[in-house]
């Protein structure tokens, strides 16, 4: 599985990793396999109806 992090500090991750000061870290995409008694958050299965998060032609 994967997911999408960007909330971080830039200033560790410069460090961590060595950064030049011309490149900006953004976010993370880290990929990898769950334990094997990892259990899904129930946030996985339950969802928001479409017109709480998605509005046409205006706001």
């Amino acid at each position: 599985g994967g997911t999408w992090v960007g909330s971080f500090d830039p200033k560790a991750v410069r460090l961590e990793f060595s950064l030049p000061e011309n490149i900006v870290p953004v976010a993370f995409f880290p990929v990898g396999y769950p334990a094997g008694d990892a259990v899904p958050s129930g946030n996985h299965s339950s969802r928001k109806a479409i017109g709480e998060t998605v509005s046409y032609n205006d706001f």
